[in-house]
């Protein structure tokens, strides 16, 4: 019995991750899924549903009158039903850490900690844990930021060494067309007369 609950966990835990996942590629599939049909599954299993659930669902989305981060309506629903809001709230937070992206991964960070400063719910033992969710996140963003800024300066730094060797390789280009032009031999074959130089004599 023991084996069988460990298998269907990891079973669960790894749909959660492909469905997670899909996320970034449109409109989750979960977002067609009502509110109340969403906490009559998660009610059947209370304790392992809702932290399931809030590891599916969207956890937030941008308002159309701001641009900025709120939670969805879903999300919303899980915090303000489930017997544990910390649990659930804890698969939120592990999921503020995009594991895919494009721009700045910190940036994406420190938008989605903000959510954290509008919950819905503001009981005392979710602030307590919502204090600590902060600071770690806050020290995770600064340690994303300084190796953000450790590689765009090594890529520029890389892109200028490119751009000179760029340029003397062009210079030298035409340094030799030059000679070659003008019938002046280069240091490279200064024994032998070029063909310009054959051709006036």
């Amino acid at each position: 019995w023991m084996c069988c609950c460990l298998v269907g966990e990891r079973t669960q835990r790894s749909s959660v991750a492909v469905l997670d996942r899909l996320h970034g590629f449109g409109s989750s599939r979960t977002d067609a899924i009502s509110i109340p049909a969403l906490l009559t599954w998660c009610d059947q299993d209370r304790d392992v549903r809702y932290p399931l659930a809030a590891a599916i669902i969207r956890f937030a989305h941008r308002a159309k009158e701001t641009g900025s981060q709120v939670w969805s309506e879903q999300a919303r629903a899980l915090l303000a039903n489930a017997p544990d809001p910390k649990s659930v709230l804890t698969e939120f937070v592990a999921r503020f850490r995009p594991q895919s992206w494009s721009g700045s991964r910190a940036a994406l960070m420190e938008e989605n900690a903000r959510l954290l400063d509008n919950l819905p719910d503001s009981s005392g033992e979710l602030m307590a844990y919502v204090a600590d969710a902060k600071a770690q996140l806050a020290r995770e963003i600064a340690s994303e930021r300084q190796q953000e800024t450790e590689y765009d300066r090594r890529a520029v730094r890389i892109t200028l060494e490119r751009v000179r060797a760029a340029k003397i390789h062009i210079r030298l280009l035409g340094d030799v067309r030059t000679k070659e032009y003008t019938g002046v031999p280069s240091s490279s074959d200064s024994s032998e007369p070029t063909k310009s130089a054959l051709m006036v004599t």
